[in-house]
């Protein structure tokens, strides 16, 4: 979604003594891509996907008391539209931001097998573990992302860069223990091989 003509206004009304309602609500529309411009008031791009989500929201809300209002509108000028767009992306730049910063972290701490020449199994699955974690991050982050830009880019091109790294360290380990195999081992694998 690279521009938008429409914008969805959403008024949630919860009672001021349900504060954990409230928190976990704003989780629910943060997760979705909302920015909340003022208390109660809360924005997202027009899309029909949107508004479903909206109505769903409302839907839960009245489950538990509350209740919920929602507009169509559009900015009344160009340089406020404008604006509504940059203030989308700087949130969404420092969620990337936050990614990348982990990425960098994943890459720094892929090179300490090779620093400590250690090649067991038990760091591959730790590196298995955290590059999941960002395979699971990124596409969330994207998904909010409704007006990409170089940052998104950067933090796809970064991903990747994560993803070449295990791949090598999973084949250093692989070859690391394959060399290094007792006669034994050998032996019992070539057997289990002509078993099967």
């Amino acid at each position: 979604m690279d521009s938008t003509e429409e914008w969805l206004l959403f008024i949630p009304q919860v009672s001021a003594a349900s504060s954990k309602l409230r928190a976990m609500f704003a989780r629910r529309l943060q997760g979705i891509g909302a920015v909340q411009l003022q208390t109660n008031l809360w924005l997202l791009p027009y899309t029909p996907e949107h508004e479903k989500l909206i109505i769903t929201i409302i839907t839960e809300l009245e489950r538990y008391g509350g209740s919920g209002f929602f507009f169509r509108s559009q900015a009344g000028k160009s340089e406020m539209q404008q604006r509504l767009i940059v203030h989308f992306q700087i949130l969404q730049h420092q969620e990337y931001m936050t990614f990348m910063r982990s990425c960098q972290e994943f890459l720094t701490r892929i090179e300490q097998p090779a620093l400590n020449n250690d090649w067991s199994f038990d760091i591959l699955e730790e590196n298995e573990r955290a590059l999941h974690k960002l395979t699971t991050w990124l596409p969330k982050l994207q998904r909010r992302d409704f007006f990409p830009d170089e940052h998104s880019a950067q933090a796809r091109t970064l991903y990747e860069q994560c993803s070449q790294a295990l791949y090598e360290l999973a084949i250093t380990v692989y070859t690391y223990h394959n060399t290094h195999a007792s006669p034994d081992q050998t032996t019992t694998s070539e057997k289990a091989e002509n078993e099967s």
